[in-house]
């Protein structure tokens, strides 16, 4: 059973992306430099960090492991995962190349502190003045398992391979109501990784054009790439 506290961030970012799209002021980002995007093998050195007696290296709970991870879905549950204080500034992942590729104006960390369970990227699609899309990078320190949950997601499609290592799953946050136009409009897709997991959120202002799950899965494919692949990377926003 998912812990209140991660039903809590997972409703709290869908607070956020729907407040988001809502307006076209506020959502300002400067854009990352144009810089190859960040692996574990290129990236620049991290500070260490204390590891507890006996934690395995190059294991998921190693936070100065240097070994490349990418398509390791760890099974640490919430509340237990030593990355609750160690969620980076997600928008420092996605350089300038790849939000061109994603077609999106500006981009802005979701939340601010040291303590969190969650965190975004919050990204912009506009035209005419007007936001057509939002687009949005959520790291939980939950498990796929515990996002995936029946009462937190409604799964529509899985084993869509987002990338060789890849796998994600296509979900919706559960409609509030018969009138709740956000589950017409949005759509995720979600992947394990070693630290939890990633949902790529597309929400769109005319579902009826432009399908916000495909819309999700391509985004999704063009992201998955530039994520952190290490935890050595994973070192908490300033």
């Amino acid at each position: 059973m998912l812990r209140r506290s991660t039903r809590l961030s997972i409703a709290v970012l869908a607070a956020v992306m729907a407040a988001t799209t809502a307006c076209t002021s506020g959502t300002t980002g400067d854009p990352a430099p144009n810089t190859a995007i960040a692996s574990a093998q290129t990236s620049p050195a991290f500070p260490s960090e204390s590891v507890p007696p006996g934690v395995k290296k190059d294991s998921v709970l190693d936070l100065n492991s240097t070994k490349d991870m990418t398509g390791v879905v760890t099974t640490v549950p919430f509340g237990e995962s030593p990355y609750a204080a160690h969620l980076p500034d997600i928008c420092t992942f996605v350089p300038r190349e790849v939000m061109e590729r994603l077609r999106v104006d500006n981009k802005r960390r979701g939340f601010t502190g040291t303590q969190l369970v969650s965190q975004a990227c919050i990204m912009l699609r506009s035209a005419a003045g007007f936001v057509q899309a939002n687009l949005t990078v959520n790291f939980y320190t939950s498990n796929i398992s515990e996002v995936l949950a029946s009462d937190v997601a409604v799964v529509l499609e899985k084993d869509i391979r987002i990338s060789a290592e890849i796998s994600g799953t296509s979900k919706k946050l559960p409609p509030s109501g018969p009138e709740d136009s956000t589950f017409e409009e949005e759509c995720g897709t979600a992947w394990g990784t070693f630290f939890g997991a990633i949902v790529v959120n597309y929400r769109t202002r005319n579902p009826d054009e432009d399908d916000p799950c495909a819309g999700s899965i391509n985004a999704a494919k063009i992201i998955a790439p530039a994520m952190p692949k290490s935890p050595s990377q994973m070192r908490p926003a300033q």
